[in-house]
């Protein structure tokens, strides 16, 4: 009887279960300047240990080199006759220049309206990538137009899977002949002025992140903020800063506002790729306080932010995207701290026309994803330097769903839009090249007006 039990379970062992390789060796080329210690880290590799290997882990592992924005093109294979993991990598030119600009309007299909050049703002950002081969990377920004930049930055990653620290400091400057002064009827209120700055904003970041293990990390965020406005601006919001104007010698001088704040919180990250997810989920949450100076006035402000996004993998070719986010100032807030939904990537798609101020918000999407070009597809493009004639691409088809509210609302006589809970339906196709360059197109049902809108965009909504 019991050479019968002992058969079936060997049985299902051996036929059922799947049984993993293990690895004792790694073995990585084309790697020029990046230390292998980096790809050891994002394998799970330690020297000594043996690592377990299966199909799956493939797939993620490979997923984790790509997102590390060291390489162009990743393979992993397996030596099937022993037991070392080869590695195939083409890495990114160290020197890179990325296009930067902009629109005056709110986004690319209003600026389409028009097709206005001197309503564009066009610059680039230079980066110096992976310069000691561990994944660290300085950036120098410029850009002409409407919107001037300078702009400066350093960031060093963690380089292990726990007990280790991150670094990254920016610096940006930016002056313009438009200034965005106050939102009507859910529009914002620009101040054009072609012959004189209107607006110049200081930002300095200095942020330090500490990895407990894989999953968590902890967050500190130190920002400084100088903003100078032009004089007329307060006549036309004098809510912009939190004082007014004061005492001024000649009519060139600028209405002045610095803004200190301090942001600590936590993370947590299981996703299988940073740039486009499949699997996993991220958790941020936080709190932050801040001061506004103008004028030798002081108020202080808090704010208290969650957000999560989860990515649920279906069947083969679909998966599931979530979003849930709650944010919330307290305190004596200027106009420039009221611009809450509507901006970057915090809309509710079918209203990029608008957008929708106040103390805070709350903001869901869902979006179901069909892949249409899958891994391991790609285009050679000879012109290209040889780093880049290889160009790994994937697309999604997208259907997807947005809600959002905004949490005491900014003028609601002004911004009756603001008081309602906004909702779109639309279908869009997402296109990814070289693991991290996104182009969106969306087609969005807006029911508040029960019309169409079209965009494009250069980023994630979820």
């Amino acid at each position: 009887m019991r050479s019968i039990r002992f058969v079936i379970i060997a049985s299902i062992i051996f036929n059922f279960l799947p049984i993993h390789a293990q690895i004792k060796s790694i073995v990585v080329d084309g790697n020029f300047r990046t230390k292998v210690a980096v790809i050891e880290r994002e394998l799970g590799f330690v020297s000594g240990q043996e690592l377990y290997y299966s199909d799956s882990m493939l797939a993620v592992w490979r997923m984790r080199l790509e997102s590390t924005r060291l390489f162009n093109w990743v393979e992993i294979t397996k030596n099937s006759t022993i037991d070392t993991l080869n590695i195939r990598v083409v890495e990114r030119f160290y020197f890179w220049v990325k296009p930067e600009g902009g629109f005056l309007d709110r986004n690319f299909s209003e600026w389409w309206k028009n097709r206005d050049i001197y309503r564009l703002s066009i610059g680039a950002t230079v980066y110096l990538n992976n310069l000691l081969g561990q994944q660290e990377s300085f950036f120098i920004r410029q850009a002409k137009g409407f919107m001037a930049v300078d702009g400066i930055g350093f960031q060093r990653p963690f380089v292990k899977y726990k007990d280790c620290n991150a670094w990254k400091f920016s610096l940006d400057n930016m002056r313009s002949r438009r200034v965005w002064i106050n939102s009507y009827d859910n529009k914002v209120v620009i101040r054009e002025h072609w012959g004189l700055r209107q607006q110049e904003q200081l930002v300095g970041i200095a942020e330090y992140k500490r990895r407990f293990e894989y999953k968590w990390q902890g967050v500190v965020r130190y920002k400084y903020v100088r903003d100078y406005a032009a004089q007329a601006i307060e006549g036309l919001n004098p809510n912009y800063f939190v004082a007014p104007l004061g005492v001024v010698t000649n009519k060139y001088e600028y209405w002045k506002q610095y803004t200190n704040s301090l942001y600590v919180g936590c993370i947590r990250d299981t996703r299988n790729q940073f740039h486009y997810t499949t699997q996993g989920s991220e958790w941020k949450a936080g709190v932050l306080g801040g001061w506004q100076r103008c004028n030798n006035i002081v108020k202080p402000y808090w704010e208290l932010e969650s957000k999560y996004r989860g990515f649920y993998t279906i069947g083969r070719h679909t998966s599931l995207a979530v979003l849930a986010q709650m944010r919330y100032r307290v305190g004596t807030l200027s106009y420039i701290l009221q611009r809450q939904m509507g901006y970057g990537m915090e809309y509710v798609r079918g209203y990029e026309a608008f957008v929708f101020d106040g103390a805070g918000l709350a903001l869901g999407k869902v979006a179901w994803r069909y892949s249409l070009l899958g891994d391991g597809r790609s285009f050679f493009l000879r012109l290209l330097p040889k780093a880049y004639e290889k160009m790994p691409i994937r697309s999604w088809l997208n259907i997807f769903a947005d809600v959002g509210r905004t949490l005491s609302p900014y003028r609601i006589e002004q911004n009756p839009l603001s008081k309602q809970t906004l909702m779109s339906v639309g279908l869009g196709l997402d296109v990814l090249y070289y693991y991290d360059a996104l182009a969106r197109l969306d087609m969005s049902y807006n029911p508040t007006f029960h019309r169409w809108v079209m965009n494009i965009s250069f980023f994630h909504a979820i």
